[in-house]
């Protein structure tokens, strides 16, 4: 009779160690799924931050990459403007006739100035 005691009373501790070992799982699980559910926003955002700035960074080189061409040929105009102005000095030379300080002033004036990098 003791013994059924004894095992009686150790299959109820077991019982409520079971319960109770069942329950802190079951709060571990949840509170893990939570954890996961939260990272899972945080990357979804992150990702469509990332994507946003891939997108902008894109834009951004076409700008540039259209700014430098617009400047190559702005560039290689200005130089081609300074090829024809010494041309002109030169002709005006050859003809014998000195330009005058003025008139140089003229001239280099209508030319923009080259700025090399």
């Amino acid at each position: 009779m003791v013994l059924a005691y004894y095992d009686i009373r150790d299959q109820e501790i077991f019982f409520h160690f079971d319960v109770l070992f069942s329950q802190v799982l079951q709060g571990t699980i949840s509170e893990r799924e939570q954890q996961l559910t939260d990272q899972a926003t945080v990357i979804e955002k992150l990702t469509g931050k990332v994507e946003a700035s891939e997108e902008k960074i894109s834009l951004l080189a076409e700008k540039l990459e259209q700014k430098e061409r617009q400047l190559k040929t702005e560039l290689e105009t200005s130089e081609q403007k300074d090829v024809e102005l010494l041309s002109l000095k030169d002709m005006i030379r050859t003809m014998g006739m000195e330009p005058s300080q003025n008139q140089v002033q003229n001239i280099n004036f209508l030319s923009p100035p080259v700025h090399t990098a």
